[in-house]
């Protein structure tokens, strides 16, 4: 797996499903948060409201906690983000051959996606590869998926509340606007 911060910093790279402004369409299964932790909850709260066991660790302000997930013939590698001792984030990784498990396993769960983009990807050795974009975005939450994350074998999904997206959204273009400056 790639270090917790590259994969927390590729979470936020993922492209959204839906600008702001835009009409976010009805969504019956929309979720509260991950693997029975709400968003929001505290640390201690995440460790009791989940069976899967949580290694935590602290990377500058923020803490996350890894858990992995089984799902049939692969893990998942998860963590969840916790800023300020609240959960506001899930990224995660999974073998990318094992993505067209995953996805059917969250078009079951989260329902048809908002959003689908598709693109051809290219290494430095001129290798090609089909990249699958899915986002599902509501009121509370934004998910996306993608075939490839940081590398051709694996995978990268994340699962936020909208107001962590709105914020970090906002963080990104005000350092734009003082990059120009």
């Amino acid at each position: 797996m790639k270090s917790l911060l590259s994969i927390l910093l590729l979470a936020g790279t993922i492209p959204a499903c839906a600008q702001t402004g835009e009409r976010i369409p009805t969504w019956t299964q929309e979720p509260d948060g991950f693997k029975g932790v709400k968003f929001g909850s505290t640390e201690a709260e995440a460790k009791t409201a989940t069976s899967i066991p949580l290694r935590c660790l602290s990377v500058k302000s923020e803490r996350a906690c890894m858990m992995v997930v089984p799902v049939g013939s692969f893990n998942m590698e998860v963590l969840l983000q916790f800023v300020a001792d609240k959960f506001t984030k899930a990224v995660g990784t999974f073998p990318s051959d094992s993505f067209s498990d995953v996805r059917d396993i969250f078009f079951e769960k989260y329902g048809k996606p908002h959003n689908v983009t598709e693109e051809t990807l290219q290494n430095g050795m001129g290798a090609q590869f089909h990249q699958e974009h899915y986002g599902w975005r509501g009121k509370l939450c934004l998910i996306t998926l993608s075939k490839y994350g940081s590398s051709p074998d694996e995978g990268l999904f994340s699962l936020s509340p909208i107001d962590t997206v709105d914020a970090e959204e906002k963080a990104r273009e005000e350092a734009k606007k003082k990059a120009l400056k």
